[in-house]
């Protein structure tokens, strides 16, 4: 997949540098199949006057290519430090992916300060949503999509590497199943749930799992009683840091003409 190519084409159709790219969706969760799509996802920067504009200009840059099989979207470097201000689990998914297609020397800032701003209360509540919003609709079903059903695992997986370690999990699968201890039966079960999506059709269809119900309920209900139950991201301090990583970066880029970036080929 040319996903570095249609990284270059954004690039020059938006007047923006890319800074950070990563795959991640099931591909960078090890659970993809043969007809998984490619989902990257990108932070970029625009030249120092973008930043002093009163008008405030869309910050997000969506294209899909090769008719929907790669999608791939991205956030202004300006957004994605707010949202690291909020906790937004997102962000430390992508810093944690083990696919990369772009990755300046300039993020480090960035991912320096997303280590400091880590919170693990704000990612119990982000996988806890994921985890319900999936398992609500297909609990009820005897026959389950296996996509999905293991939309709701990742997310009861995640939650389970928080309650035992109390910070952000991997967001590849086999390492966190890997710091993880499961009865037999579970751990067989996940496997052959597992295998079933990665060799079959991404829509492909079987019996609802009963252990797999205990499992994803028993992490929900962990998540929905844990504490705390807030988390509070509304610190000055916080603001402050990723005030001064985006100072840093603009004033970076305006010393030196654009950040400089250098492309490699391929995907």
């Amino acid at each position: 997949m040319q996903v570095q190519k249609y990284l270059r084409e954004i690039e020059q159709e938006c007047h923006v540098t890319v800074l950070f790219a990563v795959e991640s969706g099931s591909r960078a969760w090890g659970i993809d199949s043969q007809d998984s799509d490619y989902d990257c996802r990108f932070i970029y920067m625009h030249e120092p006057d973008w930043y002093v504009s009163i008008r405030s200009p869309r910050d997000v840059i969506e294209r899909f290519y090769e008719e929907r099989l790669i999608d791939i979207s991205g956030w202004d470097i300006r957004k994605a430090l707010f949202l690291l201000v909020k906790g937004n689990p997102s962000l430390y998914e992508w810093f944690r992916s083990p696919i990369i297609y772009r990755d300046e020397p300039e993020m480090e800032i960035v991912k320096k300060l997303s280590v400091q701003m880590e919170n693990s209360v704000a990612a119990r509540h982000h996988y806890l949503g994921l985890l319900q919003s999936t398992y609500k609709r297909y609990r009820k079903y005897d026959n389950v999509v296996l996509k999905k059903y293991l939309y709701a695992v990742r997310p009861a997986l995640a939650l389970n590497w928080l309650r035992v370690y109390g910070e952000i999990p991997p967001i590849y699968l086999p390492a966190m199943r890997a710091g993880l201890s499961f009865t037999a039966e579970l751990d067989e079960t996940l496997d052959d749930l597992i295998s079933k999506k990665k060799a079959g059709s991404e829509m492909s269809e079987g019996p609802r799992i009963p252990i797999l119900h205990e499992f994803i309920e028993d992490a929900r209900d962990w998540a929905l009683n844990a504490e705390p139950k807030k988390f509070n991201w509304n610190h000055p301090d916080r603001f402050e840091q990723a005030n001064e990583a985006l100072r840093e970066l603009v004033k970076s880029s305006d010393v030196n003409g654009g950040v400089a970036v250098s492309h490699v080929g391929g995907s």
